[in-house]
């Protein structure tokens, strides 16, 4: 949301007001439009806020808004050591009646070889949001909104998604730029479907049927053919304390070339709790079940992975 530079990395930290007002702007104009049938529900903002290029717009139908409570927001700057925000995430968290709900939005380290600190970067973001203290034992203060309590744990919720421009890159070899076969074969070389991201440890994903979305021609279909195409571009899931999420739909939009090269991707779900009753957990407990990290699947299963 700003013209990436040296300034507004590291002094841009909240984004540009107007572009992020802009962007609100298209977004409730598509829900006008879309709403304004017979039967048409008004939607209303939650959250809205940015970090440098990352923005995070949350919005729910009217009808729900007596259900939602215990809102809280946060950034985590990652990059040069913390002080940049051009890396890092953007992320919220909600109760909707008794469904508890966390979205972070992420920009991680770049490079085809910096799949380490992707991984440190991730391990911070999910360590120090909504935290006082961060990872490395500094203080981290309220300040713009942000309460940094220490009451909300980001991997301590019913739901919680991971979205966003993670840099996954293709493991291709040493001497070759481009990976050979056909797109869907590429797959097999992708990092984060490798498990070398042990930093998103539980999360799922679902089946990859789109192409690479990142790096494009800006404005065309063609891939730039000095960097390695890569699905850059992800949503990840997982859920707690009994809660069960369907996955209806993960895309990318290749029709959106015109504002970067990268394609941008969507999920849909659907999140339900068990049963009033049923043992279902508590949200601010740590669960004790120890999950393995994301695998490469063996073989391409119908539903979404769960590792």
């Amino acid at each position: 949301l700003v013209e990436l530079g040296a300034k507004s990395v590291v002094l841009g930290g909240s984004g540009d007001a107007d572009r992020q007002a802009a962007l609100e702007a298209r977004v409730e104009e598509a829900f006008r439009r879309r709403t304004c049938g017979e039967h048409g529900e008004r939607m209303i903002k939650v959250c809205s806020f940015g970090m440098v290029g990352l923005a995070l717009t949350l919005y729910i139908k009217d009808k729900l808004r007596p259900y939602v409570q215990d809102v809280d927001c946060d950034r985590v700057k990652t990059g040069v050591d913390g002080m940049a925000g051009n890396k890092g995430c953007v992320c919220t968290r909600l109760r909707l009646d008794e469904l508890s709900l966390c979205f972070i939005n992420v920009h991680l380290a770049s490079g085809q070889n910096a799949v380490n600190e992707r991984n440190a970067h991730l391990t911070q973001v999910l360590s120090d949001a909504f935290q006082r203290t961060s990872q490395k034992g500094a203080t981290r203060p309220p300040k713009m909104g942000f309460q940094r309590r220490s009451v909300y744990c980001a991997q301590l919720h019913h739901f919680v998604v991971i979205l966003g421009d993670f840099n996954i890159r293709l493991d291709v070899g040493k001497d070759e730029s481009w990976p050979t076969g056909s797109q869907q074969s590429w797959l097999k070389l992708d990092q984060l479907l490798r498990g070398q991201m042990p930093s998103l440890k539980g999360f799922r994903e679902g089946l990859i049927r789109f192409p690479p979305t990142y790096k494009y021609a800006r404005g065309s279909t063609v891939f730039d053919t000095n960097r390695c195409p890569a699905w850059c571009d992800r949503v990840v899931f997982k859920t707690e304390f009994g809660a069960d999420a369907e996955l209806l739909e993960y895309d990318s939009f290749k029709d959106i070339k015109f504002t970067s090269d990268h394609r941008p991707v969507a999920a849909q779900f659907v999140v339900s709790l068990p049963a009033v009753g049923a043992d279902q957990g508590s949200p601010q407990k740590p669960m004790e079940e120890s999950r393995p990290p994301m695998p490469a699947p063996a073989a391409r299963p119908e539903e979404p992975r769960r590792p």
